[in-house]
This record gives structure tokens, sequence and C-alpha cells, in this order.
């Protein structure tokens, strides 16, 4: 079985949650015997093909938003960004049918197609390579991927989203299997017409490693640190977070944003909200976020499809409050009690969870061990790589 995995940054340029997805079950097919190849399609490139770990990857130049913003600057119309834009993709469509014959794949796995469109799958489909895809975002359904306006979740598909919807619904038709990250995020594409047809469905939740990093350990008197990781943006909930943390009755906490964003509005947060109780780092490792954080908050006020952050704090012995937003919901379901949710309309509800927290160091630690337990039995990256296997089969 030789297998193509598909991804918009693998390593070692820095991506999103379906970079860190693709890397771990790349490794953990590698380590199984399985031939894997990855073909992938960052921003900003350095290099056309490389080695990560023993797996060959075949980089080509993907598509950079940060364009169309300069292009607008020196007065480059609309219609030619566009005309530049499809050209791009279709170029990179070309590029992409070059490595399918070199590689010649039993199986292509995408599970972001954002850097090279949906076009990849019919393409696939004609050179007869199975595709089996990973749903695990919203691209499909809205074009700025987060079904969120004007600082609310989207109800319905706006007209701009409408358009490029029908060209995806024609190219799904070309996928074998589907993988989803939670049964929300396959149900919304669901209601509105997606997979449909699809034989072989199956909800194969993200995995994460455990990590063993030492923890901080907090001791009585000492502030709760509070730690928030991923994309700072309003859909996120980081403008929420920081007005209801403002707000608790106790002030014995310290609140870190780590990531990157919009720098204008990451500015305006940190005028607003200053040294020394928050602070925002940028980009952040992960291993040290986590040995410095006594309890993660993922707040989106979008409907998250899963939420990996959340199993990579319990993996590191972190425990989590989170929104009950999208899928998560079905994440905490399997923590075991480690995740604990609010309403976000229900503000009192997370304030009641945090300072709980902070009132209690001791309830603190006697979650670090159960966390990394629940990742452990829950959300290993051998279960859901065993889950990719049988669904692979399934095509073959």
């Amino acid at each position: 079985m030789k297998i193509l995995l598909c991804s918009n940054n693998y390593p070692p340029y820095p991506g999103r949650g379906e970079a860190v997805f693709t890397e771990l079950l790349a490794n953990q097919l590698a380590s199984k015997g399985i031939e894997v190849a990855v073909i992938n399609a960052p921003q900003r490139i350095t290099s056309l093909i490389h080695w990560e770990n023993g797996i060959h990857v075949y980089d080509m130049p993907g598509f950079d938003p940060e364009i169309i913003e300069r292009l607008s600057k020196v007065g480059v119309s609309a219609k030619e960004i566009e005309q530049k834009i499809i050209a791009r993709y279709q170029a990179l469509l070309r590029e992409t049918a070059d490595v399918f014959e070199e590689v010649k794949p039993d199986i292509l796995h995408t599970s972001s197609v954002l850097a090279f469109s949906s076009q990849i799958w019919p393409v696939a489909k004609k050179m007869g390579i199975k595709v089996v895809h990973t749903l695990c975002e919203y691209h499909l359904l809205c074009k700025n991927q987060e079904m969120f306006l004007n600082d609310v979740p989207c109800t319905e598909l706006c007209s701009p989203c409408q358009v490029p919807m029908a060209k995806h619904l024609e190219h799904v038709k070309s996928i074998y299997a589907l993988g989803a990250v939670s049964n929300n995020v396959l149900q919304r594409h669901l209601d509105h017409g997606f997979f449909a047809n699809i034989k072989h469905q199956k909800i194969i939740p993200y995995g994460t490693p455990v990590n063993q990093t030492q923890n901080h350990i907090r001791q009585q008197g000492e502030p709760l640190n509070i730690g928030y990781i991923g994309r700072v943006s309003p859909g996120k909930g980081v403008t929420w977070l920081l007005e209801q943390v403002s707000e608790l009755s106790v002030d014995n906490w310290l609140l870190c944003a780590a990531g990157n964003g919009d720098a204008e509005y990451i500015d305006k947060l940190k005028a607003l909200y200053p040294k020394p109780k928050f602070t925002f780092p940028g980009f952040t490792n992960r291993d040290l976020f986590f040995s410095q954080t006594d309890v993660l908050v993922a707040p989106p006020l979008i409907e998250e499809p899963f939420g990996l952050v959340l199993i990579e704090a319990l993996a590191a012995g972190v425990p989590v409050i989170a929104s009950n937003r999208g899928g998560i919901p079905e994440v905490a379901e399997k923590s075991k009690g480690k995740i604990f949710l609010y309403d976000p309309e229900k503000p009192n509800d997370f304030k009641f969870l945090i300072e709980r927290f902070i009132r209690n160091p001791e309830y603190l630690d006697k979650l670090r061990k159960q966390c990394r337990t629940v990742a452990i039995e829950n959300f290993s990256v051998d279960k859901m790589c065993e889950s990719y296997l049988e669904l692979y089969q399934t095509v073959l």
C-alpha cells in the first residue's frame, strides 16, 4: 500500500491543526511499514523536495493570501487578481499531476485542500488514484473557513460563499471515503448536500502524542496561569476571553494569549489589556507553553470542528475550560470530566469555572495525571492511525 498525503504546511513550515495531523499520521504510518510520501504547498517555499523523518516530501509553492493585499495596494484590479489566482491554482494542479505520475500512490489522502483547490480530487480520480479525505474544517462551505462574520457565527451561507460551493459539490464526487473529526462538522456539510453519496464514512477524532513536559506546580498564593494558544482572532473568542477574565471577582491570575493573528487587532488588545496581567508572546513553542500553563481556555465563538489544542493540553497534563461550540462537546465527552464546558452566552458559568481553579490549587494538581491518562486512552496517535488504515482498506 502506498499513501500520498496532502498538506498545506508540512514541516519544517509552521502549520495549523491539519498540518500537525498530517505529520503525526505520516510518521505513524511509516512506523508500521507503510510506504508514505507527502505533497506540500506552503505559502513561502524554501526547497522543492526534502526528506522529513525519512518521509519524501514534495514541496511546491502554494498560494500566499498576502499577495492579494500587496497587489491591491499597487492598483491591480480585482479581476486581474482573480485571474492571477486561477493561473496559480492551474499551475499547481499541473505540478501535482506530475507528482502523482512519479509517486503512483494507491491512495491520495487529503485533509485541507485550501492550497491546492478541490480540483485536486477529480485530477487524482482521473489518474486512477483512490481519494480519502479528512473533514476537519469549513473551507468547502466558507471562503474565510470560520463561518463567522461581523463578530457572530453564520447561520446560513452568504452569497460570496455559495458560488465556489457549487464547484466543491461537484469535486467531492471524486472522493471514495471520508473520515470526519467530529459528527458536528460532518453534519454541517451533509446539511448542504456534501458527501451524501460517499458510502464509507467514519468519525475519526484527532490523536496526539503524550507530552511528558514537567508541569508548572502552583504553590498556595501564587497566581493561576491561564493560557490560550492558537490563532488570535475575534472568532476564536480571544476578545471575549479577555473581557471575561478582566471581570473576575478574584485577582490572583495571569493570562497568556499565545499565537499569531492580525497585527492591528493584536496591537489593540495589547493596549486594552496591558502587562503584567496579560501577555501576547506571538508564536510560541507548545511544550514551553504547556509547561507554564495551569489551565487552558479554548473560547471559540465559531463552530470549532474539533479543537486539536484540547487534546494537546490533556496530553501535557493541563485541564481545559472550553466553550460548547461545534465539535468541542464530542471531545469533552471522551475526556472523562477533564474538559469543562460553558456556554459563551452565559459568561458567569465561565467565571465560576475559572475561579474554582484559582481558589483550589489542590484540585488542579489532582487533575494533571488524569488528563494524560485520558489522552492515552482516547486520543492516541496509534488509535487514529489504525482507524485510517481500516478506512483505506475499504477503498482498495
